[in-house]
């Protein structure tokens, strides 16, 4: 647990509250704590989101042509079943790696 993650589940509390003044104020202390990042810190969380979304664009796309269909059109238990078959091959790519990491060249 990082030692941060208290603060995210606050934010969020705060953020869907029906008091307007509350979600404000949770907008400005939301702010004033990425002030606390260093300039490094920004560009490297700046790169990770670039990266993520030139993936995540890719990838749904990529779904569409593979499997078609409207996503959101699933039921709860196929968005399981792909899901549990994507976590399995995730870890498949992961130990195959880790092997490979320990086998020289």
């Amino acid at each position: 647990m990082s030692k941060f993650d208290w603060l995210d589940e606050i934010a969020h509390q705060y953020l869907s509250h029906q008091d307007r003044n509350v979600r404000t104020m949770a907008i400005f202390v939301i702010g004033a704590l990425t002030e606390m990042m260093s300039a490094n810190q920004e560009r490297h969380l700046l790169s990770i989101k670039e990266t993520f979304m030139r993936l995540v664009d890719a990838k749904y796309r990529a779904g569409q042509i593979a499997h078609g269909g409207d996503l959101w059109r699933k039921t709860r238990e196929e968005l399981l079943d792909e899901a549990i078959a994507e976590s399995i091959d995730q870890v498949i790519y992961l130990l195959t790696l880790k092997e490979k990491m320990r086998i020289k060249d």
